[in-house]
């Protein structure tokens, strides 16, 4: 769900200025782009006040407050007023979104939550660049395990190799 909603934002956002113009909106597009910023600002702010009573209700809404902002963007866009209405709703939508994904995150992974939190992290920074298939992401551990599970590895800066290779279990384990 996570890379869905970030792809389809990354696209919407690196796309916005051609769908406008499309909408003989070209001239606009740092204003509607001020309007979905300033809603974000609201939307992170309405998501603290209201996650911890109505977190699956905002994801919901977030999602579909989402799906409809995008789709009346790049397809019903037929005024300047409902295109600023469209970007503040997707403004309003996306303002908390990484902070529901992140907590929606916490629960399953239980006692590994410490573990589970940098891989939302890296997904939702590297999660729409291209990479060679089967390779995960180079700040990606190849284990689970907090900081207490990482190899002292003598003196001087740890190697990536040393902290994050996977070792032998000991014995009795």
């Amino acid at each position: 769900m996570t890379g869905a909603f970030v792809l389809a934002h990354t696209i919407l956002y690196a796309y916005i200025a051609p769908i406008l113009s499309d909408a003989c909106r070209h001239a606009q597009v740092q204003w509607i782009l001020l309007d979905f910023g300033s809603a974000s600002i609201i939307g992170i702010w309405l998501t603290g006040a209201l996650m911890d009573r109505h977190h699956r209700k905002l994801v919901i809404l977030t999602i579909v407050l989402f799906t409809t902002a995008a789709a009346v963007l790049a397809i019903a866009s037929s005024s300047p007023a409902v295109d600023y209405v469209a970007a503040a709703v997707w403004g309003l939508a996306f303002g908390g979104t990484v902070t529901l994904l992140q907590s929606a995150l916490m629960e399953p992974a239980g006692k590994h939550a410490d573990a589970a939190q940098p891989s939302i992290s890296d997904h939702l920074e590297h999660g729409n660049r291209p990479r060679r298939p089967g390779r995960r992401p180079a700040s990606a551990p190849t284990r689970l395990g907090g900081a207490g599970d990482r190899e002292q590895c003598g003196s001087g800066p740890p190697s990536r190799r040393c902290c994050f290779a996977p070792r032998a279990p000991r014995r009795g384990q």
